[in-house]
């Protein structure tokens, strides 16, 4: 990671040169966790303060280190901020059970969306659960599903933008038609003008006695 200079605010690319993300990945985080909210300057691009880069490393471990959820992740954060949860007694490994006792919770699933919800009260004698998945293999889970959810945005604002496009096309043809039609309209009281006005001296030559 790039060592980060002490400035009062810090662009969207220098925040993601000092973290190593992208753009679109801070965009989406926006949105998904309240606490990250960059201000914005008048010409509305969007200015971190140094507590902002900080919690972009902070979702960032928790989501490719730790194995949070992204909703685990908030409610981690929205602990952290509440003072209910201490990252060192998570940390810690469990006491292991006696024999014959029943299996305990690991603290961590007290807020990963992962865990599953009996499992403070299964039997000892229950069958072993499955081989948990590695963690090279739950942290590309992460970054797979943070980049599937930011390309997913970027999808559904790109579909919006193209239906505000066509709408405005439509209306420009709309109005086209019409002055179209008024041209026409024009034209035709400009001939019917004309032939009025030729009518009479045409009927008066055609009367007149011959010489």
């Amino acid at each position: 990671m790039a060592e980060i200079p002490d400035r009062p605010f810090y662009k969207i690319g220098e925040v993601c040169q000092y973290t190593d993300t992208q753009p679109y990945v801070l965009r989406f985080w926006e949105s998904e966790f309240p606490q990250l909210a960059p201000e914005k300057n008048r010409s509305g691009q969007r200015m971190y303060t140094r507590p902002d880069i900080d919690l972009v490393l902070r979702i960032k471990k928790l989501l490719y280190e730790e194995e949070f959820t992204i909703a685990g992740a908030r409610r981690k954060l929205e602990q952290e901020e509440a003072g209910g949860l201490v990252d060192a007694a998570v940390s810690e490994p469990p006491a292991p059970a006696p024999p014959g006792a029943p299996a305990r919770a690991e603290p961590e699933a007290l807020f990963r969306d992962d865990a599953p919800v009996s499992e403070t009260a299964k039997p000892a004698e229950a069958p072993a659960p499955p081989p948990a998945p590695s963690h090279a293999e739950r942290a590309r889970a992460a970054v797979a599903e943070t980049e599937i959810a930011a390309l997913r945005k970027r999808l559904g604002d790109l579909e919006a933008r193209h239906s505000a496009a066509a709408a405005a096309l439509e209306a420009a043809g709309e109005e086209r038609q019409r002055d179209r039609e008024r041209r026409e309209k024009v034209a035709s009281r400009l001939e019917a003008l004309l032939r009025s006005l030729d009518g009479p001296r045409g009927g008066d030559e055609s009367d007149a006695d011959p010489a």
